[in-house]
């Protein structure tokens, strides 16, 4: 890939990370149409176009889901799968299967979500850069959980955790999308969640939360939100509710409709406390929806990650 396509990349990622993906879809999607849609009928067109192409349209797909747009997210994945395979290239087709799991368990869709994530697996040779494999045992985990499998979850559970615990070697393909430990115990906390085990899901989501930087603005929100979830399922009400309280301030502040949407539905699980004078007041103080969670983008179960690039 030439680097100023490379920069690119690593720019919108970054961008990605800190504001949310509602704010560069447009961008990613000029890009494509400018940058990389030329090449693609271009006569020194290679296979490696292809492969840039198919890794930008899955960007612009998670970009697309992040601002609630998820019809068309699917539409992007689709057409990444499409030229991923037209690249030949294992690796970022399995990648995309993962996008396409992690979209269906949003949509509360288990059996395609389940199919696409063992599709992702097949595509694994050994080779693979171990954020990539760590990413679908994470998709692995998260459908079996949601078809309340408990024993398959908790096994690919076991095997992501053993492989991101110890040292790796840095990436061998730029499109390889960040995932680590942190992604990983964050993903665990909402497998836990839908497993009806809350207390190891707030054990999960207070590691995500103490490994993940705090320049990662989306990522802590979500963890955090899934915690308050886990609280709520304890019956912590009131330590639920400050978290909350935190919460609403933060999403006014990120361009994500899927970090709205989430924020939202965890304060209505914990209407359920609003008996309790501390959560009575949360849900006064963050009565109006916070910016960036428009309707379409509310899904049910709150299955939702940090994002392709939010590892």
């Amino acid at each position: 890939m030439e680097g100023s396509t490379a920069e690119a990349v690593t720019a919108f990622r970054l961008a990605d990370q800190r504001a949310g993906g509602g704010h560069l879809y447009t961008l990613v999607m000029r890009y494509l149409s400018s940058r990389i849609g030329p090449a693609l009928v271009s006569e020194s067109g290679t296979p490696a176009t292809f492969v840039a192409a198919a890794g930008l349209t899955e960007m612009a797909g998670w970009m697309a889901h992040d601002a609630g747009r998820d019809d068309v997210a699917a539409n992007h994945f689709q057409r990444a799968l499409n030229l991923a395979r037209a690249g030949g290239t294992e690796a970022l087709t399995a990648q995309i299967w993962a996008s396409r799991a992690h979209l269906a368990l949003h949509r509360d869709d288990t059996k395609n979500a389940l199919l696409a994530a063992e599709q992702a697996w097949r595509h694994l040779d050994g080779t693979e850069d171990t954020a990539l494999r760590g990413r679908v045992l994470a998709m692995l985990t998260r459908a079996h959980a949601a078809c309340k499998d408990t024993t398959t979850a908790r096994t690919f559970l076991r095997q992501g955790e053993h492989l991101l615990s110890v040292p790796v070697s840095p990436p061998t393909s730029e499109w390889t999308s960040p995932f680590d430990l942190a992604s990983l115990a964050g993903e665990a906390a909402r497998s836990m969640c839908d497993l009806g085990d809350h207390g190891a899901a707030a054990e999960h989501a207070h590691h995500a939360l103490s490994l993940r930087s705090p320049e990662r603005v989306r990522a802590r929100l979500l963890a955090s939100l899934t915690l308050a979830q886990a609280l709520i399922g304890q019956r912590k009400a009131e330590e639920a509710a400050g978290l909350v309280a935190e919460a609403g301030t933060v999403t006014t502040e990120v361009g994500s409709a899927v970090a709205g949407a989430r924020f939202q539905e965890v304060r209505a699980a914990l209407a359920s406390y609003r008996n309790v004078p501390a959560v009575a007041t949360v849900l006064s103080q963050t009565g109006k929806a916070p910016h960036g969670s428009p309707a379409q983008a509310s899904h049910r179960s709150g299955r939702t990650d940090e994002g392709a690039h939010d590892g």
